[in-house]
């Protein structure tokens, strides 16, 4: 199960690089129409979209940072929940079905070991 969870958030976080990606993207495109839309005086035209995509973005990288912890903590051979739970979180909160699935499976995988070593 280890494994499978470390599998997950590899493939997540291949995701969210992506994301990334297209998020600054639009971040330069809406920031160029902006400008554009103030030389013809309609300088907040664009404004919210900048702020919003600006704000998404901090939250795909919040969520590859949570995701490198929780590998980092499967690699470490760490039996603590709390890494596994927050990708839970993560995952059900942004609809990414591998972050919550990565998650599931480490809590699972350590129940698992806490279980053998009983």
């Amino acid at each position: 199960m280890r494994n499978a969870s470390e599998t997950m958030y590899k493939i997540g976080r291949v995701f969210s690089f992506v994301l990334l990606g297209l998020t600054a993207l639009l971040i330069v495109i809406y920031s160029i129409l902006m400008i554009v839309a103030a030389v013809d005086g309609r300088f907040p035209a664009y404004l919210g979209n900048v702020i919003g995509y600006t704000i998404w973005l901090a939250l795909v990288i919040v969520a590859i940072i949570l995701a490198s912890r929780a590998i980092k903590a499967i690699d470490e051979n760490k039996s603590e929940n709390g890494p596994h739970i927050t990708m839970i979180v993560v995952g059900a909160i942004s609809g990414d079905i591998f972050y919550l699935l990565g998650g599931i499976f480490g809590v699972i995988a350590n129940g698992q070991e806490s279980e053998k070593k009983d």
